[in-house]
């Protein structure tokens, strides 16, 4: 048999693998910084059918933060939005890591949040108690109503501003196809604005979205690991690579969604070209 030693490899080789190990070592390094690195933006969304009566309206919007158990995740997002001024907080969904893990930070986070500004969330494909084959979502769905955030499952909630209602309106999971987007705007009237909540962007492709004012949605976590430049390798759901995050204006231009890259991570604790996000939006009608 033929025995390779490191003496009777080229050097060529040797030199190829060791870079090859020292780049992906870096990348490694890269991808751990970049996934724990948090920070908090701001942005205007200037919107078809938004009245002017209600602009400057501000939500905080957050989504896939994958709490893990012992996670220091929550007090660290808390730590950064406590400065803030929302009118309101908006969480589009998967709070639990995979298996269900993160479930008490994931309840303690949504007490903390909800008892400084008024907080609506949305369940998202990852939000379920696994034991073995058996999926249990209705007994952590309680554990979060029974603090003071407003957990939409198919279903609005008018709130007040500037003497003005508007709608929250959430779906459940549209990834796994749980959503009802009828049900959920069923009791708003026609003309109204809504501001809509919902795990994945692929509601868009729902009947009725253009009811919508403005569609805020995570799950993609904007591929998590991206080319330079940002772009994604993979985004999970069916709709194309470039909802993967941004601003978009979709039913015929009558809505915009909005896609988060998300706050925590799934699978591999990495990101790369594909930080962290935290967004104040400011609500605007257009021409304001």
């Amino acid at each position: 048999m033929l025995m390779l030693t490191l003496h009777s490899l080229p050097w060529k080789w040797i030199l190829v693998s060791l870079v090859i190990t020292a780049g992906l070592a870096s990348l490694l390094r890269k991808g751990s910084r970049e996934a724990n690195t948090l920070s908090l933006s701001q942005g205007e969304l200037k919107l078809p059918s938004w009245p002017r009566e209600i602009n400057g309206w501000q939500v905080l919007h957050l989504s896939d933060l994958h709490f893990r158990d012992g996670s220091d995740l929550p007090d660290r997002v808390m730590a950064i939005i406590q400065h803030t001024h929302p009118d309101c907080v908006i969480i589009t969904g998967d709070l639990l890591a995979p298996g269900g893990k993160g479930r008490a930070e994931a309840k303690r986070f949504l007490q903390n949040v909800s008892a400084r500004w008024p907080t609506f969330a949305v369940p998202g494909n990852k939000d379920a108690l696994r034991d073995r084959m058996h999926v249990d979502r209705s007994e952590l769905l309680d554990e979060w109503r029974s603090t003071e955030a407003k957990v939409l499952l198919n279903s609005a909630i008018p709130v007040s501003y500037q003497g003005k209602r508007i709608w929250i309106a959430g779906v459940d999971d549209p990834h796994t196809r749980k959503d009802d987007l009828a049900a959920a705007l069923r009791d708003v009237p026609a003309g109204e604005p809504v501001v809509l909540l919902a795990h994945s962007p692929v509601v868009i492709k729902r009947d009725g979205i253009e009811r919508a004012s403005v569609i805020f949605s995570g799950h993609t976590h904007g591929g998590q690991i991206c080319l330079p430049g940002g772009t994604p390798l993979y985004i999970h759901t069916s709709l194309p690579c470039r909802y993967s995050s941004g601003v978009h204006t979709v039913a015929n231009g009558e809505s915009l969604l909005v896609v988060t890259r998300g706050v925590g991570h799934t699978r591999l604790r990495l990101r790369l070209w594909c930080p962290p996000e935290m967004t104040l939006w400011r609500l605007q009608s257009i021409g304001e």
